[in-house]
């Protein structure tokens, strides 16, 4: 039964749809596939499926009684990047998990690529081989990179291919550690992601799971040889080898459901947010100050009480709270003389971000970290910062898409020289929707023999944004 076991969860989130003329569009699409899953288990199985599961689907939803890869040798990467692509392995390049690389004789992942480093893993990965948009990529570009994707599943090469090249977020399970892993190629590691790995990963838990039938064995009419049978597995030895036999088991939907429960939570705050039900997110920056060197620990005392004062006075308004003694705010005296001691007499200049360590609802009060860093003059204004040959993304049969690689690659680079990315995003700053689409529409008009120049529209230090103008320059000169 190992078909049912494993699967992956793609939310594609329309963030930016004011702009757009349909009011039908939707808010939220969710996509789901299901590796092994044969056509016969859906109706063998009938009997035991709940109203709200695949008996939903099959009454209410479209079902293709009679379709087929048009390609043989289809494992699980071919078939995933065949479903988000609508192409075949000839067009998207990938023709299954690994293969033979011929300038090397050595066999590679289909989502092996030694320039991104991993998240809670050593695997270094990307979407580089995928040579075609997916559904994600073209929602990106409908919404002018605004919109949200996530993929999250068992397995790296699923998750990152339904993710595609311009997704926020891939999410799969260290077979090695129990922890859920991501890739540098999707800007920085979530910090929800990161808070759920730390309090309720499944190492924490798998000790106490036990993989039981949920019906009794006798019900199981289309596998007989079951009926008489025990059923009863562990996975509390210490193995090594014993996530990846989890991985295997119905426990990981279950694992993979909670994540992407924790990241939809993520996603209707900020809808929320934008309906003034949530006045802040669990990990956005609530101001930045740069503290001058060598300063004593009573002055530092009065800078830090004077910027949270300053923030408490903010949520006052926002909250239209008219008391003036009102405290908005909550910090540890032990956090507070932790920052203190980190900045007092220090020999540079430091950069203090106020984040918010959780989602503050209206009428709450809220508690929040210092995020302290080394303030640096990364970049001069008008300093060429970044430029690129769109030739490097060739490979890529979507201009949209060849833009977006390069910004993201602009991304990864100006982390590199030290621009702290957003707790929430990872980004370090981004175009606006018109100025995006004006680059893109040059690039077409070159075809794509051409060059982005990138330079700096203003001093630009460690805390950000990267407020940037992009030159294109078509490459025979003319």
């Amino acid at each position: 039964m190992k078909g049912l076991l494993t699967s992956i969860l793609t939310v594609l989130t329309f963030t930016g749809l004011q702009a757009q003329p349909l009011p039908s569009t939707p808010k939220l699409v969710v996509g789901l596939t299901i590796d092994q899953l044969r056509t016969d288990y859906l109706e063998a199985f009938s009997t035991l499926y709940g109203d709200r599961g695949f008996r939903r689907l099959w009454k209410e939803g479209r079902v293709f009684r009679n379709a087929e890869y048009t390609f043989s040798g289809t494992d699980r990467a071919s078939a995933i990047a065949a479903i988000y692509t609508g192409t075949t392995p000839s067009v998207n390049g990938i023709i299954g998990k690994r293969w033979m690389d011929v300038s090397t004789l050595r066999t590679v992942s289909c989502v092996d690529d030694p320039a991104f480093m991993g998240n809670y893993t050593n695997e270094s990965s990307s979407p580089s081989h995928l040579l075609t948009s997916t559904i994600a990529d073209e929602l990106k570009i409908a919404t002018r990179n605004e919109g949200l994707v996530y993929a999250i599943a068992p397995f790296r090469d699923a998750a990152i291919l339904a993710a595609g090249h311009a997704g926020n977020g891939a999410f799969w399970l260290n077979n090695t550690t129990g922890k859920w892993c991501g890739t540098t190629y999707y800007s920085e590691f979530p910090w929800g992601v990161s808070q759920y790995n730390d309090r309720n990963a499944i190492d924490f838990r798998i000790a106490d799971m036990t993989w039981t039938p949920v019906h009794p064995v006798q019900s199981y009419s289309f596998l007989p040889e079951w009926r008489d049978a025990a059923f009863k597995y562990k996975f509390d030895d210490d193995r090594v080898n014993k996530y990846k036999r989890l991985i295997t088991s119905p426990f990981i939907n279950d694992e993979i459901n909670t994540l992407t429960e924790e990241k939809q939570e993520l996603l209707s705050n900020i809808y929320a947010l934008r309906e003034g039900q949530v006045i802040l997110r669990a990990g956005q920056v609530l101001t930045s100050v740069t503290v001058d060197e060598n300063m004593n620990k009573e002055q530092t005392e009065k800078v830090l009480d004077s910027v949270l004062n300053d923030i408490n006075t903010m949520l006052k308004q926002q909250m239209n709270v008219t008391d003036q003694n009102a405290e908005l705010i909550r910090v540890s005296r032990q956090d507070f003389d932790t920052a203190v001691n980190q900045i007092a007499g220090s020999k540079t200049k430091k950069l203090v971000r106020i984040v918010a360590a959780q989602n503050l609802i209206l009428g709450e009060r809220l508690v929040v970290d210092f995020d302290i860093h080394d303030s640096i003059l990364v970049f001069h204004k008008g300093e060429t910062i970044y430029q690129g040959n769109l030739d490097k993304y060739k490979d890529i049969r979507n201009y949209e898409l060849q833009v977006l690689r390069f910004l993201k690659d602009l991304n990864v680079y100006a982390r590199s020289q030290g621009i702290l990315p957003d707790p929430i995003t990872g980004n370090v700053g981004a175009l606006e929707g018109q100025e995006l689409m004006e680059v893109i529409q040059k690039v077409k008009e070159y075809g794509g023999n051409c060059t982005l120049c990138v330079t700096a529209r203003r001093d630009i230090y460690s805390q950000g944004p990267l407020l940037i103008d992009v030159r294109v320059e078509r490459n025979d000169g003319r």
